[in-house]
């Protein structure tokens, strides 16, 4: 009698059809995340990583502006994304000091260094008050005017001018990207990087950073044991990450020293993160309007 043994690829491709047939059937609605029993959220981040994004403002749209986000139990993962202005103030502003960036924010912006955007406590306030001394002079808030000035008349204006003349179709958010990347180097390295210009062409530098961005957004939505052995492997989207020195990122986390209640009603423990969507942000109006007032403040403590 003759007995079939599955091929090692039939085996796989059986597991594989299973588990889609499961996701199918678990899937939410719009703007929510199955929570698997061994593996939390993950597996629905995984499948929207390329909307990684959109998804957010998804689910802060459909959830009151916060989400909690478990990730596998093994993990400990459990990560408090929010819009939410009220939080944003509470934070950043009424209990500051139970929000320090923490260790484990500075392993994961580790190709940041010891700068202001990974300092905390007294590195942090010390650079800081550099800082606002700096921009406070007058001489720099003119040369940032300038810089922003001659880059307006002399790239964009022309640019824009010239495209609608032609009749073509453009993405503004990527003209404005690369409007304030021209800026940002113009004014730090004192050299424009001509990235606004007609031909759209690729700015090494500019991919680079794009790259780490994304780099740095995974390594949130994944356990530290998994990107960290990727980047001692030099694999996965570490490897990406191997020759890459700045970043600009579109989250703004912080941790949790002591046990906190935000004003969304949502309770923070030690251990637990808040992720600060600022693209959600600037899609929400009833968010964006308010937040100002907020930011300011955050300026001036």
């Amino acid at each position: 009698m003759e007995i079939f043994h599955p091929s090692t690829p039939e085996l796989l491709l059986s597991i594989l059809c299973f588990l889609l047939f499961l996701v199918h059937r678990h899937r939410k609605t719009r703007g929510e995340l199955t929570k698997w029993h061994i593996v939390g959220m993950l597996p629905g981040l995984a499948v929207n990583l390329h909307r990684l994004h959109d998804l957010a403002t998804e689910i802060l749209v459909h959830n009151g502006c916060s989400y909690l986000f478990i990730g596998p139990w093994f993990s400990g993962m459990r990560l408090l994304i929010t819009c939410d202005r009220a939080n944003v103030n509470h934070v950043f502003n009424a209990n500051f000091h139970n929000y320090p960036k923490g260790h484990e924010f500075s392993e994961i912006f580790d190709l940041l260094g010891d700068g202001i955007f990974n300092a905390d406590n007294e590195s942090w306030r010390s650079q800081r008050k550099k800082a606002q001394l700096l921009i406070a002079q007058p001489r720099f808030r003119g040369f940032a005017a300038r810089c922003i000035r001659d880059k307006v008349d002399n790239s964009l204006l022309p640019l824009l001018q010239k495209v609608s003349e032609q009749g073509r179709i453009v993405d503004l958010q990527d003209i404005f990207l690369r409007l304030s990347f021209d800026i940002t180097c113009s004014m730090v390295f004192g050299e424009d990087s001509a990235s606004l210009n007609p031909n759209f062409t690729v700015v090494t530098f500019s991919k680079a950073m794009d790259d780490a961005m994304n780099v740095i957004i995974l390594r949130h939505a994944f356990p530290a044991t998994w990107w960290k052995l990727m980047r001692h492997l030099n694999a996965g989207f570490e490897k990406r990450l191997a020759a890459t020195r700045l970043v600009n990122v579109t989250f703004e986390a912080k941790g949790v020293v002591a046990e906190d209640t935000l004003l969304s009603g949502d309770t923070m423990k030690p251990g637990m993160q808040v992720l600060f969507s600022t693209y959600t942000m600037g899609r929400m109006e009833g968010v964006w309007q308010g937040l100002q007032g907020v930011l300011a403040g955050a300026v001036d403590n």
